[in-house]
């Protein structure tokens, strides 16, 4: 059970008018409780008039024309929640953007071999100029640009005739729950060299290539 003491410092806690304020309202406090309690009156009796802490506390305030500050712990707690949410999630994004490396074979659903075919044969068609057999190759994301594909050949400038491969790097990346292969294949030409860095998906479909 709540006492005087208990009550008056509980008041005093909710106001928000200054100190002095205070100070005359907690001395007029404590003699109308003295005051009642010597009239009769049980404490019991004398918070049901006077209501709640928080409730004359309340009052005070109003007639003051004090706007009580209500706490912002909870809306604080609240921003840092959504922002560590927004930190979470971005995170996640990234390292599902970053793939997953490893040599080619890992897996067991890519061959050296087969992996060097794919190249030789994608290198050649653009080198032919055979653009329906590198289309069929391409998967149906890539088909579309096309267009862009022999743009970027096209701004190689000339490269004179096709001569051999002089180096071959392939490896297997994961994202987004994709396995591919990539490949960095060195092609060299009468008038310079031409890196391409090419993807394909395990049924051998093109999903991805650059060159510079």
């Amino acid at each position: 059970m709540m006492n005087k003491e208990q009550y008056i410092k509980l008041v005093m806690k909710k106001l928000g008018c200054t100190k002095k304020e205070k100070e005359k309202i907690k001395v007029d406090l404590n003699n109308d409780i003295e005051m009642a309690l010597k009239n009769g009156e049980t404490f019991e009796d004398i918070m049901k008039r006077m209501g709640t802490p928080e409730e004359l506390a309340q009052e005070f305030n109003d007639n003051l024309g004090v706007v009580y500050k209500k706490s912002h712990k909870k809306l604080i707690i609240g921003i840092i929640i959504g922002v560590v949410a927004v930190i979470i999630a971005i995170v996640l994004y990234i390292q599902s953007l970053i793939p997953d490396i490893n040599p080619l074979g890992t897996s067991g659903l890519y061959q050296e071999s087969e992996v060097h075919q794919w190249n030789v044969e994608a290198i050649g068609y653009l080198n032919q100029n055979d653009y329906d057999s590198l289309h069929q190759m391409l998967s149906p994301n890539l088909r579309d640009r096309l267009d862009d594909i022999l743009k970027a050949k096209n701004d190689l400038g000339e490269l004179g005739n096709f001569e051999k491969i002089t180096s071959e790097q392939s490896v297997e990346a994961k994202q987004k729950g994709e396995l591919l292969v990539a490949s960095e294949v060195v092609a060299l030409y009468e008038k310079r060299s031409v890196t391409y860095t090419i993807s394909f998906n395990e049924s051998g479909q093109m999903v991805g290539i650059y060159m510079k």
